[in-house]
């Protein structure tokens, strides 16, 4: 029987989520920086890939590039506020994690299944992330900066194999679907799943992009659900 090993989730928008329908609207970055929001959305995913695997030190570095790129002057005090407050925003949704996914992770882990995190990330969106109540739920996590591979990479999926000493072929990964993740998983072996509990929150604009993924996966419209997931998995000789 080849039950399953191993659950690998994504981070945001799977585990936790920036959704929060009391925000107030703020100036944005590309504001404060004196630049259109579509100049500096354009400059800002530019710098994805490098952002994502650790090339810049931290998102001061990243903000100052911007500014040399689009010819606007360095403001050390306001990029230092802006970085601050990234901080603050980032470390929210660590502090609001929901009971039903900290139910469903412990439940995986009875089963005997081994629980991994694969993330796209840099410093400051995961700098709560080893003193959040997460931590102790998960055997490890593979955060994109730290490992120089970002989703879809199928290396990084393979690299959290390994450090779990996992087959991927009896490994799952659930996430929602950005970045391809889906993708990058299935190429590496793995079975994906989409994940639409958080993604069922946002307003259609947010989450339009990811009607493709939707008609590729199978969708998992609960935390739960992956536990029942796992536990057929479990029992059966499908995996």
């Amino acid at each position: 029987m080849r039950s399953i090993q191993a659950v690998f989730f994504d981070l945001y928008e799977t585990v936790i989520t920036e959704f929060d329908p009391y925000c107030k609207p703020v100036p944005t970055t590309a504001e404060r920086l004196g630049l259109s929001q579509e100049r500096f959305a354009a400059e800002w995913r530019a710098r994805q890939q490098q952002r994502m695997t650790g090339a810049y030190v931290d998102y001061r570095s990243v903000l100052r590039e911007i500014c040399v790129a689009t010819d606007q002057p360095i403001d050390e005090a306001l990029i230092e506020q802006l970085h601050a407050e990234r901080l603050v925003a980032k470390a929210m949704p660590f502090a609001r994690v929901d009971d039903d996914i900290v139910d469903a992770l412990a439940a995986i882990r009875r089963l005997g299944v081994k629980v991994g995190l694969i993330s796209n990330c840099t410093a400051e969106e995961v700098a709560q992330w080893e003193s959040s109540a997460l931590r102790a739920l998960f055997d490890d996590a593979v955060l994109s900066y730290q490992v120089g591979y970002a989703k879809p990479a199928r290396e990084i999926y393979l690299l959290a194999c390994q450090r779990l000493d996992v087959q991927p072929a009896r490994s799952i990964f659930v996430g929602d679907g950005g970045s391809d993740e889906p993708v990058g998983a299935v190429s590496a072996g793995m079975t994906a799943y989409q994940a639409t509990w958080f993604l069922a929150r946002w307003p259609a604009w947010k989450t339009a992009g990811r009607s493709q993924v939707q008609a590729r996966y199978p969708l998992l419209q609960t935390p739960r659900e992956v536990v029942a997931t796992v536990e057929a998995g479990c029992s059966t000789n499908s995996w």
